[in-house]
């Protein structure tokens, strides 16, 4: 049987010898990230709590309720002539991924 050389052949022999995959060093200079110095007052940071419009001591369904009430009001679906829909909404879920978690609302709180 007669192999044919294809465009994806050849991509794939390229994928196979890294030739496509950057060296470490490299990859590492990408995804650095720079930890905040503690007298960082947070200044433009939101206050997820008031974004849900709960308290800081919400139980985790008051936290779950809110953001579904607010989701459903501000989602840009539902508002289509609503330019700060959009931003409000990425807010919104934003807020429930940190506070709706409690390993990461642990880490928030402190």
């Amino acid at each position: 049987m007669r192999r044919y050389y294809t465009p994806i052949r050849a991509a794939a022999s390229l994928i196979r010898s890294d030739a496509l995959v950057p060296p470490r060093s490299q990859v590492r200079a990408f995804t650095t990230t720079r930890a905040l110095h503690r007298s960082h007052d947070g200044a433009g940071a939101q206050d997820h709590y008031a974004t849900l419009k709960v308290a800081p001591n919400a139980s985790p369904s008051e936290i779950k309720k809110s953001f579904y009430a607010l989701s459903k009001a501000h989602h840009p679906d539902h508002n289509p002539n609503d330019p700060t829909a959009t931003t409000k909404f990425h807010a919104i879920s934003e807020a429930y991924a940190t506070l709706g978690t409690p390993a990461k609302r642990a880490v928030y709180d402190r």
